[in-house]
């Protein structure tokens, strides 16, 4: 069973999955609002945040693992948010129709095929080493402005603490990373973040698209 935290209460539970190089601690600065409405339970998935030790980084890995890990908790009607890489993770496993799934949320999803990159950003993602100014970089360079001091340590703690191999692992042309095509037959809510932020602004906005949606 992966790693998770939960809180709130609710007929539903709204599962949360974490960017690449983020964790359950993503989401907790929104946590306060969905738990008024949900259980929420934040995933860490294989090789980011408590999960750093798990193996399995390809997406197949990933959705069996997060597959028996609702299944573990008996779940029985769940929302599944996935947040850009994790995106990948929640389609493919929509496409399996777990009788659990009601609802997918997409929160700036990354594309099923290979993620557009600037040949710069592709480079720093295939040498990362993890150093505190790798970190910086990479945090400060997936916001549209500079994140309040203690929400931006925690996102360069979580990067600092990714396993190594699973950060390379989602580099872009690595085998497993491209979900098999298929259908998911549940709805989804697809949350387009057009200022570049992976972080603050993203949860902001699942939380505004989830109260406009009625739950």
């Amino acid at each position: 069973m992966l790693p998770y935290s939960s809180q709130g209460q609710g007929e539903t539970t709204l599962v949360l999955m974490h960017y690449l190089g983020g964790s359950h601690r993503t989401w907790f600065p929104t946590l306060p609002y969905l738990d008024r409405h949900y259980r929420c339970v934040a995933l860490n998935t294989p090789g980011f945040g408590d999960a750093a030790e798990v193996k399995g980084y390809d997406v197949d890995s990933m959705v069996r693992q997060v597959d028996e890990t609702l299944r573990g908790l008996g779940l029985n009607k769940v929302i599944l948010a996935g947040h850009s890489m994790t995106g990948k993770v929640a389609l493919a496993l929509a496409a399996q129709r777990p009788a659990y799934l009601q609802k997918l949320v997409l929160v700036a999803p990354s594309p099923p095929g290979p993620q557009p990159m600037s040949n710069e950003d592709r480079e720093a993602q295939a040498s990362y080493q993890g150093t505190r100014q790798e970190a910086e970089k990479f945090v400060d360079g997936s916001c549209s402005a500079r994140l309040p001091d203690p929400l931006r340590e925690v996102a360069i703690a979580d990067a600092q603490s990714a396993s190594l191999a699973a950060w390379h692992a989602w580099r872009p042309g690595t085998p497993g990373r491209y979900p098999a095509a298929g259908k998911s037959g549940v709805n989804a809510l697809v949350v387009s973040i057009f200022r570049r932020c992976w972080c603050w602004e993203a949860r902001t906005e699942t939380y505004l698209a989830l109260m406009r949606s009625g739950k």
